[in-house]
């Protein structure tokens, strides 16, 4: 699993490094400016404060909704969840640029910082889609009868994964957003 685990950051990492190198050498005056304009207008998109158990169950659904479909990608041998870990570390660094044009350093790891637990959610799903994905390949290509995949093995890390996720929207949800 260490590897497979592995595999899901370095393609996350790719999405992440290519997209975030591309923005700042594609990066222009206007973009910047109509962004900057775009930011200063929806101020009030900001959510309820005193609404946080909601915030709180929007946050969790989204994300297991994401790891979920990163897991059931192992049955299209992971073709699915390699586009997931590669569009998300893309969102990351696309999130990262343009708050790096009305956020100072500072104010852009006390608001992404919390959520790297996620990430670490996800990351492991990849790792059970591969995981999933491999073992099918296996079925797919043995000339003998191997149908064997160890579904205890499998629920026991989407179970993490899901635990991994209620903490993170707990702290995303109670203890982050204090901080911005």
């Amino acid at each position: 699993m260490k590897k497979l685990f592995l595999i899901s950051m370095i393609i996350w990492g790719l999405g992440f490094i290519i997209t975030l190198t591309s923005l700042y050498i594609i990066s222009n005056d206007i973009l910047i400016e109509n962004f900057k304009k775009i930011a200063s207008e929806n101020d009030d998109l900001i959510y309820n404060q005193n609404d946080k158990w909601r915030l709180f169950y929007h946050i969790f659904i989204n994300n297991i909704s994401v790891a979920l479909l990163a897991i059931l990608g192992g049955f299209t041998l992971s073709i699915f969840t390699i586009c997931i870990l590669f569009f998300d570390g893309c969102r990351l660094a696309i999130t990262i640029f343009f708050a790096s044009i009305t956020m100072s350093n500072h104010q852009i790891f006390l608001t992404l910082f919390p959520h790297f637990i996620e990430y670490f959610g996800f990351w492991l799903s990849g790792a059970i889609s591969f995981y999933i994905g491999k073992e099918i390949f296996k079925i797919l290509t043995s000339k003998r009868n191997y149908t064997k995949i160890n579904y205890k093995y499998v629920l026991k890390y989407t179970y993490l994964v899901v635990f991994i996720l209620i903490i993170s929207a707990f702290i995303e949800t109670f203890i982050s957003s204090t901080y911005v």
